[in-house]
């Protein structure tokens, strides 16, 4: 009998595991929208001083208009009505907001793998004459087939610690990736609200100028209505100063009728 040989096999697997982190992020920008209407009115082309001494003397004793900053002001749905004594203009101011918001919305989806290679190794041994069997071939297929128990046992045995790997592996791409998507969310939603904005401040627009239309309209009434009021209340003060009889007063859709009589 011949000292045997020995042969060695050597089995190796690759392992892996993949990985996949989705990272979605919302965010909301809030904000004001505004829209402005002004128109200013020149008291002074369209009244004679007189008319408008008149109103401006009327403006201190109505409760509806307050001195504010050296003019009076009279506030009205949505702004105010301005007047500076002695330089004849009447503003108006309407100024309408409306609170708008939008979301931004953004995503992320990165995908790996992690490996891993494990060796398994295994031996026969033979004989060259081939006693009991043991032939080379059988030697090579024992070894073969121990080397490849043992690759599947070690792949076996590491699957779960690269399972934690991979999980480890999605776990920091997301921290590593997620301030990136929400400043992406946070981009998308800040041009939202600007979009946003604009169309609101554009419908807001068109309901100021509405609204100033109609603000005009009551306050040249008003201003007519003080200067009708002050100009009946210096007649007044006439007739009285000068004993006037059978005084009236009619005060009608438009217009004030005065009658006294006096003598001659």
């Amino acid at each position: 009998m011949c000292n045997p040989r020995r042969v060695k096999v050597r089995a190796t697997r690759r392992i892996a595991e993949a990985w996949r982190a989705e990272i979605e992020r919302t965010v909301t920008a809030s904000g004001e929208a505004t829209g402005e209407s002004r128109l200013t009115q020149p008291l002074r082309s369209m009244l004679g001083e007189g008319a408008l001494r008149a109103f401006e003397q009327a403006l201190g004793g109505d409760p509806r208009w307050e001195w504010v900053d050296g003019e009076y002001r009279m506030r009205v749905p949505g702004g105010h009505v301005a007047y500076q004594p002695g330089v004849g203009d009447l503003e108006i101011v309407i100024s309408l907001t409306e609170a708008v918001e939008a979301v931004g919305i953004a995503g992320k989806v990165v995908e790996g793998e992690v490996t891993d290679e494990v060796e398994g190794v295994g031996q026969g041994s033979w004989e060259n004459d081939g006693w009991r069997g043991r032939t080379k071939e059988r030697a090579e297929r024992e070894a073969r087939e121990q080397a490849e128990a043992s690759a599947d046992r070690l792949a076996a045995e590491r699957a779960e610690r690269l399972r934690l790997a991979a999980q480890e592996a999605a776990r920091y791409s997301m921290s590593a990736e997620a301030e990136a998507v929400e400043d992406e969310a946070r981009r998308r939603a800040e041009s939202a609200l600007a979009e946003r904005r604009l169309v609101v401040g554009q419908d807001l627009g068109q309901r100021a100028d509405a609204r100033l239309a109609e603000v005009h309209r009551q306050t040249l009434k008003d201003v007519m209505g003080l200067i009708a009021a002050s100009y009946a209340q210096a007649i007044r003060d006439f007739a009285q100063q000068n004993n006037a009889e059978n005084y009236s007063v009619v005060d009608g859709e438009g217009f004030i009728e005065i009658q006294f009589e006096m003598e001659a």
